[in-house]
């Protein structure tokens, strides 16, 4: 986000003070990271009906990380910092295998 240091945010209001610069906008300016799922948060109540369905396909968005550190004394164990929310830019086939693959991963709280 680029800014004037002087404006003020006005929700709902398109200006020229405030301006989303995304990094696909300009080559070079993206990078990429290797985040992991930390976790998975359920839709609207219109996806969770059925009692034949899993739990994890009411799941329609997901919490990513990035690991932290690998425990020096059994490398089976990361520690990983939250980084950001998913909800969209993948597809409903594409949500569909990443549910029935994280199936046995998730545990329900």
């Amino acid at each position: 986000m680029l800014k004037d240091p002087d404006s003020i945010y006005v929700p709902k209001e398109r200006a020229g003070n405030w301006i989303k610069l995304k990094g696909d906008y300009i080559d070079g300016l993206t990078d990429t990271l290797d985040l992991i799922i930390l976790g998975g948060y359920y839709g609207d109540s219109s996806a969770r009906h059925g009692s034949s369905m899993h739990w994890t396909d009411q799941i329609t968005s997901f919490l990513l990380g990035v690991i932290d550190r690998i425990d020096s004394l059994n490398s089976r164990i990361a520690y990983a910092i939250p980084f950001a929310k998913v909800g969209t830019g993948y597809s409903v086939d594409e949500l569909n295998v990443l549910r029935l693959k994280l199936r046995g991963c998730l545990i329900k709280n």
